[in-house]
Formats: C-alpha cells, structure tokens, sequence
C-alpha cells in the first residue's frame, strides 16, 4: 500500500480496474476506477454504514492523494457484483468498512515509515542545470501514527483512538517555455510600466530556450479517529464514532515564483444503537449525521458539497448549528440518506 492507502487493495478484485488517464485537479485527486465497466463515479464508500465519500463524489482521498486511517479498520469488504438490497445509490461497487473498537484488554501500535529518493530512477525530465544539479530532485515521505484502544469499564464501556500523520516532500521538476535571450530588448527603450512585466520571465538555462528550477512540493495530512462503545444489556449496544482528516498540498506553477495551495478537510460522525431480537442478524437503527468541509484554491474558496453535506463559506454560515455561540456545522438531511434501517 503506498503511502498506506487502503484503498490501493480494491485494484486487486476481479473486474476493478484503474482510471488512470484523467486531468489534474481538485475533484481529480485520489484512486479512481471502474468496477466491471461502471463508470468511475459509481463506486459507494460506507464506513460504519455511513457515506464517506469526498465533496466530487468519487472517492474518499483528501487532498494528499490517499486515504489515511488503516490503523482504525477492524473489517474492509468490497463486493463488486450482485449486492443485495440493502446496498444501493451506485451500481459499480459497494466498499464496507468498520472502525475499530476497544476490548477488555488495552491495545495499541505507533509506527513511523520512511520513503525517499535513494533508490529511485531518474525521470527522463530531470535535467541537470547549475540550479537542479543533483542525480534528481529530492523526495522524502514519513507516515507515522499511533493507536491505543481498551476498557473505560469492564464489559460495558470501551474506546479506541487513531492518529495518522503524513508529511512529503516531492521533488517536482518544471520545464517551461520563455523569452530567448536574443528576444530581450533594451529595457531602455522599454517603457517603464512593461519592464516589471518582461523581469517575471527568467532567462533560460536549458536548450531550446526553456527553463527550469527546483521546487520541493510539500504535502501534508492530519488523520484521527476515535469511537466509543457501550453495552446496555445483552440485546442493546451502541457507539459513536468521530472521523477528521485535514490535509493541503503547495503546488508550482510555470514559473517558481508563483504557487497554488490547495486544502481539503472532512468530518465524519456516526451514532448507532444496535438491537438484537433474536439470535439471527442483528436489526438495528442508524442516525447518521455528516458533514464535509472542502477548501480550494487560496485564497480559501468554499464550495458546497453535493454528497450529504454542506460547506462552510468563509464569511459566515446560513442556519448554522450553534452550542452556547460556538458555531459546530450545518447539515441536511433526507431520510432515505440518513436514517437507515437493516
């Protein structure tokens, strides 16, 4: 799984394959692919039975480019055909996940992987200048994280939480177009208000009159994740369980002087109480509430969320929810998307 993306491991069914040849951009980010044909869009993410797909509706990635949070999954199903009636909204692929929960016993991990450039081969781009003089220009991931779960009181009351973090720094090599020297005028024979226009185009330093420089493209996540069980009797059980993930990505433009800074965050809460009536498959009833917050471009745009949510806009929020001032969120809700019966 590289960079720990889970979501890697559903290429590996029959039928699924990768979407590879799409264009670069916010809705764009993440592992697409189609299930026996479906198109892309049509692939269904359910964590505790809760949608968790992102603002563009395709997939679960933030703005890293992965989907953090594999140190909290007890359980990962991917059924790509013949699902039964109690999965629906897409006709490609139904994704379950389940969270993790605390035991009688405390448990827990903490775990730091290291990826860089050492061993990686040149990108036929990677041209050497007097600016990008080394073998090729420098990577370096860390994914490290921690978990601890265990009892609050003894077969009743558990907990689980996770953290992941992820931070990378991606060598990314630019090659642009720009004014031969031979096209240079006199700047004395410019006139004043042009010449700052003509210094933002560099000098060239590769042949064919183009041009290009180093730039370490950063990235970084804040995944967490804690739930909480209790057992009420022997036929009653409930839990709640609270997903955030906050990433953003700098990224370069033709020239180095310019950048755009890209930034996604989502949160994810699922209350459930379960009932048993017999010993058969357990009924119970869900009451789902989410919401999505996604940030573009800075400065920070807010843009609303077509999938179950909506956004925040940067200058306030219509009929926000509200706890002693602090404004918490805004949701909407239908009942066939959150209320759930099985």
């Amino acid at each position: 799984m590289n960079g720990r993306n889970y979501i890697s491991l559903t290429l590996l069914q029959p039928g699924v394959s990768e979407h590879r040849s799409k264009s670069q951009g916010n809705e764009t980010i993440g592992t697409w692919f189609s299930s026996n044909g479906a198109p892309v869009r049509s692939n269904s993410y359910l964590l505790d039975g809760a949608p968790m797909q992102s603002y563009g509706g395709s997939n679960t990635a933030s703005m890293s480019g992965g989907t953090l949070g594999i140190e909290g999954i007890r359980e990962y199903r991917v059924i790509t055909s013949g699902f039964g009636a109690e999965y629906g909204m897409t006709m490609g692929s139904q994704m379950m996940i389940v969270s993790k929960g605390g035991t009688n016993s405390f448990h827990g991990s903490v775990f730091e992987y290291l990826r860089n450039d050492n061993l990686d081969a040149r990108n036929f781009f990677d041209l050497k200048t007097e600016r990008t003089p080394g073998r090729l220009p420098e990577f370096k991931r860390n994914n490290f994280g921690a978990s601890l779960g265990g009892p609050i009181k003894k077969d009743q009351a558990f907990f689980h939480m996770v953290y992941e973090g992820f931070r990378e720094r991606l060598g990314v090599t630019k090659i642009s177009d720009t004014i031969p020297i031979s096209a240079r005028p006199d700047l004395s024979r410019v006139a004043p208000v042009v010449r700052p226009l003509l210094d933002l185009y560099p000098a060239p330093n590769l042949p064919g009159d183009r041009y290009t420089f180093p730039f370490s493209q950063p990235t970084r996540e804040d995944y967490g994740q804690a739930r909480a069980d209790y057992t009420l009797s022997d036929q009653d059980s409930a839990f709640i369980r609270y997903t955030t993930t906050s990433a953003e990505r700098v990224e370069p433009h033709d020239f180095q002087e310019y950048t755009t800074a890209r930034a996604s965050r989502g949160q994810w809460t699922t209350l459930a109480e379960n009932h048993v009536f017999s010993p058969q498959p357990a009924e119970y009833l869900s009451f789902l509430i989410q919401s999505h917050q996604d940030l573009h471009h800075r400065p920070i745009r807010s843009h609303r969320s077509p999938v179950f949510a909506s956004a925040w806009t940067s200058h306030g929020c219509d009929q926000c929810w509200r706890i002693h001032g602090l404004r918490i969120g805004r949701a909407e809700f239908e009942s066939a998307e959150y209320l759930q019966l099985e």
